[in-house]
């Protein structure tokens, strides 16, 4: 499915020069949001003149915060496109397409994971928690600080 996917297929067979030349440029800036929460980080990108296109959050109290708190974070003041969903379910291409982007037109990404696995002030943090797991899992892997000795 990925293959044939006419966002993420946009890039084949194009120079590339032409590819460098346009990566992650858009006017104004975009952006795409990775455990979103009730949408502080895309408050800031907004606030900073980016257009938030897509919005991934499987927590529905902080997805119905969010849709309340982005209604103009979108092109043309728009609400962004929100995914309530798990993000290790949704795949590459089904963002791009939320967005109508393809690879590489996509000024920044972020994402949020919860701090409350990661907080000393949280005493009653499990440590069976997937998202905090995943999270030092992808900063063990990624050669990045791990958040759990800040």
């Amino acid at each position: 499915m990925l293959e044939t996917s006419r966002y993420v297929g946009a890039l084949r067979g194009e120079n590339m020069d032409d590819i460098s030349a346009r990566l992650g440029h858009s006017d104004p800036p975009t952006h795409i949001s990775l455990l979103a929460g009730v949408g502080g980080f895309d408050l800031g990108f907004h606030k900073a003149g980016y257009d938030t296109l897509v919005a991934v959050e499987q927590d529905q109290n902080a997805a119905d915060s969010y849709r309340l708190n982005s209604a103009d974070w979108g092109p043309d003041n728009s609400a962004p496109v929100l995914m309530e969903r798990d993000i290790r379910d949704v795949a590459t291409w089904e963002i791009l397409e939320a967005a109508d982007i393809g690879l590489g037109e996509c000024t920044t990404i972020t994402g949020g994971p919860p701090c409350q696995g990661f907080s000393h002030l949280n005493t009653d943090r499990e440590s069976g928690d997937r998202v905090t797991n995943s999270t030092k899992r992808w900063f063990a892997s990624s050669g990045r600080p791990n958040p759990s000795r800040s």
